[in-house]
């Protein structure tokens, strides 16, 4: 039936989600081809003999950027877990940084802040914002006193529409997919020994250290700009499809680390790239079961998908009306004249159409096209992914690299960045993405 198709692609956007909610937080901040190094600081090799070393057992990589000499310890994290938030916490309570980088923009930095009620350190412009922010969210809130619990949820709510409907269609899913996971999130985080998400956590550890929380990502804004260019006749050309598809094999299992970019490639030896050690996502899971368990809310919600395709339907065919007849019923249902019935008719032929059989080549051959299109989506998110943002991060983290020469410092990033980010780090590239 049409409406198990329908299941199908639903079971498709979450897996996406399940790249953006755990292995990244949302989408790129750029499109479109790059020029990924600055020609005029491009190097022939990384002067460097030093390679990417992973923790055993968890998904940490950890190198020493070649320019400064900073020792650089990247904590993938699946966002929102748990057992991430507790690797955040010993890797930095271990290493004691001289710095943390996360990976947020200025706006979900202040944002996060807020909820955890943690005040800025150490960077006038971010404190200034958040003092902002809590005097207007007073403002606000003595506003509602006279306004009934119902009005509130109703102006809330009408906000949150406004700012999806806002996004497009595949932006304004992607957010509201990304509301429901944070919140069943946050319900599998009651009773955990950490009391806040990876990035709070990471707050919290830099204010024990007293050492800066750097952020390492694009604006908020360009992220969902990006979102809604995923879907463009990009995604059928072929190169992208390459492209997508050897960039989501190194982001996620580690493998053709040299093939999935040889601009980068070209400025690493031989022996780099064979004697570091990348980072393989679900093997990442399979060898810690609190990380497989911090999946439970995204697996629940795609369970329910699966379900729903199942569910026997009553009348699996509605019959159509006779708009000629004057007055009638059927199937308890009474109808008067032809505006009736024709409304009657639309709504069954919209019902047919959900739930009625396909003929069995329509069926195999809709399948087949839903099967195609999400393989070109998976691939067209690792291109935008695996491109700009990685650069973005590296580029973040090289600045950090150059105010913390021959220190410390801890990267907290989606598990989805660690291999592209260590690779352009390693390379001692100026990381540019360049739009077009």
């Amino acid at each position: 039936m049409l409406f198990f198709n329908c299941r199908r692609c639903v079971q498709c956007s979450f897996l996406f989600l399940l790249l953006v909610a755990y292995g990244d937080s949302f989408a790129p901040g750029g499109g479109g081809k790059n020029r990924l190094l600055r020609k005029s600081r491009r190097r022939s090799r990384s002067s460097s003999n030093s390679f990417v070393e992973k923790v055993s057992n968890e998904p940490v990589l950890v190198l020493v950027e070649p320019r400064h000499k900073t020792k650089v310890h990247l904590v993938g994290v699946s966002h929102g877990s748990p057992a991430s938030a507790a690797l955040v916490s010993s890797t930095m309570r271990e290493t004691r940084p001289n710095a943390v980088v996360v990976e947020l923009c200025d706006d979900r930095f202040i944002s996060i802040s807020l909820d955890a009620k943690i005040r800025p350190r150490l960077n006038q412009t971010l404190e200034s914002s958040y003092d902002e922010k809590v005097v207007a969210i007073s403002k606000m809130e003595q506003k509602r006193k006279g306004q009934s619990k119902a009005q509130t949820i109703a102006n809330k709510a009408s906000n949150l529409f406004t700012f999806i409907k806002g996004q497009g269609l595949l932006g304004g899913t992607f957010v509201l997919l990304g509301l429901v996971v944070s919140n069943l999130q946050k319900l599998t985080r009651r009773g955990s020994s950490t009391s806040g998400d990876e990035f709070v956590t990471a707050m919290k550890e830099a204010e024990v250290l007293e050492i800066p929380v750097i952020l390492g990502d694009a604006p908020q804004n360009d992220t969902l700009a990006s979102i809604r260019k995923v879907l463009s006749l990009e995604i059928f050309s072929p190169s992208t499809v390459v492209e997508g598809t050897l960039f989501f094999s190194f982001s996620a299992f580690g493998l053709l680390a040299r093939e999935s970019n040889q601009e980068i490639a070209k400025l690493l030896s031989s022996e780099q790239l064979q004697r570091s050690s990348w980072l393989n996502i679900p093997l990442a899971y399979m060898q810690n079961k609190a990380m497989l368990q911090g999946l439970t809310p995204i697996l629940i919600i795609s369970l329910m998908t699966f379900v729903i395709g199942f569910i026997p339907f009553p009348s699996p065919i509605l019959p159509y009306l006779d708009p000629a007849s004057s007055s009638s019923s059927i199937d308890g249902f009474e109808y008067d004249g032809a505006a009736s019935a024709m409304a009657f008719n639309s709504a069954a032929w919209f019902y047919n159409v959900l739930f009625s059989e396909l003929p069995e080549g329509i069926e195999h051959t809709l399948n087949s096209f839903i099967d195609l299109f999400s393989f070109l989506l998976l691939v067209r998110m690792s291109r935008l992914i695996g491109h700009d943002r990685d650069a973005i991060i590296a580029q973040k983290i090289q600045d950090a690299c150059r105010d913390h020469p021959g220190q410390t410092i801890v990267v907290v990033i989606g598990m989805l960045h660690a291999n592209g980010v260590a690779r352009w780090l390693l390379s001692g590239a100026d990381p540019v993405p360049q739009q077009t």
